[in-house]
């Protein structure tokens, strides 16, 4: 017990666990992040607070860099028992890890940082928000460090200001103001409204250069989703050139359905999925 005791202490210094929340008492599996069959939760290392940062490793072809995300905040710890009641060993710390990987990656996720029993993954849901996850495993153990990183939420029109902020704090933004008949390019009444304040965005920053995405849900057939996202980019091209906005300043790309930011399972998703998003070009 107390080589546990030490090994957790250990493994919350080397990840860097920052900041403060009120702790919640109860034990419980995370909503989401869902522990491996079989493997219990130990209740005396328990930890759910309201807010508080985590730092991971994330991995490029340049190197390691290091993260810190801050949100809702949770430490789980899981041991294997045999029918004794002692940590079963036999379950291997890779194997936990390639287990959540593998979830990951079916989920939508995206794998950070990989180093066999240590694992750096993300997890999106399906109203935007993402799940920033540091896994550590050995035989018969497993522990998680989760931060919920709340997104930017669906909103129907953001005036010039919110909209620079955006593209100056992440280098995109996704507006969901600028609608378009079903199945069409063509622009619904009010869709005006949201494109002004990119006119103006443009016209109050000369030297600001954009790429203007159409993205779709998974409604009809890939190819024709193709098509209608990149028309639909044009589109709002088309409007901030007839407004005096250089055509050199913009260019258009169409995703298709190929790049969800929620679930096509159900019409909020769906809704979330069909959207334009502006792209800050350097």
């Amino acid at each position: 017990m107390r080589a546990r005791f030490l090994l957790l202490i250990l493994m919350i210094a080397c990840i860097g666990i920052l900041g403060n929340g009120v702790a919640f008492a109860q034990a419980q599996d995370h909503p989401v992040i869902k522990p491996i069959p079989g493997s219990t939760l130990l209740e005396d290392y328990y930890v759910h607070k309201t807010y508080s940062s985590l730092e991971l490793n994330v991995q490029d072809e340049e190197g390691i860099e290091k993260k810190v995300v801050k949100g809702e905040y949770w430490e789980l710890q899981y041991e294997f028992l045999d029918e004794s009641g002692d940590r079963d060993e036999t379950k291997s710390g890779l194997e936990s890890a390639e287990n959540y990987k593998n979830a990951a990656l079916e989920k939508g996720g995206k794998i950070l940082y990989d180093a066999g029993d240590i694992l750096n993954f993300t997890m999106p849901t399906s109203v935007g928000d993402t799940y920033w996850v540091y896994l550590e495993a050995g035989d018969g153990w497993y522990s998680l460090y989760i931060v919920k990183e709340e997104g930017l939420k669906q909103k129907l029109h953001f005036g010039v200001d919110e909209i620079k902020a955006e593209l100056d704090k992440t280098g995109h933004i996704a507006i969901y103001g600028i609608t378009f008949e079903s199945g069409k390019a063509d622009l619904q009444a009010g869709a005006e409204t949201q494109l002004v304040e990119i006119v103006k965005l443009m016209k109050s920053n000369t030297g600001l250069k954009i790429e203007v995405q159409g993205h779709t849900d998974n409604v009809g057939d890939d190819a024709s989703n193709q098509t209608l996202s990149e028309k639909r980019a044009k589109t709002v091209k088309d409007f901030l050139v007839l407004y005096g906005i250089s055509g050199e300043r913009i260019r258009t790309a169409g995703y298709g359905e190929s790049q969800p930011v929620a679930s096509n399972d159900t019409e909020e998703g769906r809704t979330m999925n069909r959207r334009v998003e502006i792209v800050k070009v350097d």
